[in-house]
């Protein structure tokens, strides 16, 4: 969803149709997707398009630190993701369950925790810097799955709430979540 989230924020297009309906997947890069088609050229993973995206359309911050700022907060997103396919790939029912409650009393509110944090310690409205950056996007969009499966998930974040409502407020964003078909991930 980030490199949807992103590319919607940016108006630039990206297809939701199969891929495969289009060409086998032994044609992308790494035989896998995401792919980003640009001039001709592959440039593959779900990050490195949520990046380049973002230089392309002034999300990725406005300098340097700005940049790396936004770089740690994808990194730390890709270890909650790790956690959190743990979840929805486990078959063994009663594992899944054992899973679910860490992610309920472990996981989500520590990575909760540290986003509030970084809201917090950058004056509590982006972030990173004073505008919207691919790391709100990449926030918004990793949350975006237990949000719509919990009314109560940030119930207890309220700063993460109000982040979350800003981001979903964008024009955009609220067309895009509007249309996009519903999955359970």
């Amino acid at each position: 969803m980030l490199t949807t989230t992103t590319s919607t924020i940016s108006k630039t297009d990206v297809d939701d149709e199969p891929l495969s309906s289009f060409f086998p997947l032994s044609a992308l890069v790494y035989g896998q997707v995401p792919v980003l088609e640009v001039d001709g050229k592959q440039l593959a993973q779900s990050n490195a398009i949520a990046r380049f995206l973002a230089r392309e359309f002034d999300l990725a911050g406005k300098n340097s630190w700005e940049q790396a700022l936004c770089d740690q907060t994808l990194e730390l997103i890709n270890d909650l993701i790790q956690e959190v396919v743990k979840f929805f790939f486990e078959k063994d029912e009663e594992r899944k369950k054992e899973v679910g409650k860490h992610l309920a009393e472990v996981v989500y509110p520590k990575f909760l925790g540290y986003f509030e944090k970084q809201l917090d310690n950058n004056g509590g409205k982006y972030l990173v810097g004073s505008g919207l950056t691919v790391a709100d996007l990449a926030v918004y969009a990793v949350l975006d799955t237990a949000v719509q499966n919990s009314e109560t998930f940030l119930e207890k974040h309220e700063k993460l709430r109000a982040h979350r409502d800003m981001v979903g407020a964008i024009p955009k964003i609220q067309e895009y979540v509007s249309n996009r078909k519903k999955t359970d991930i």
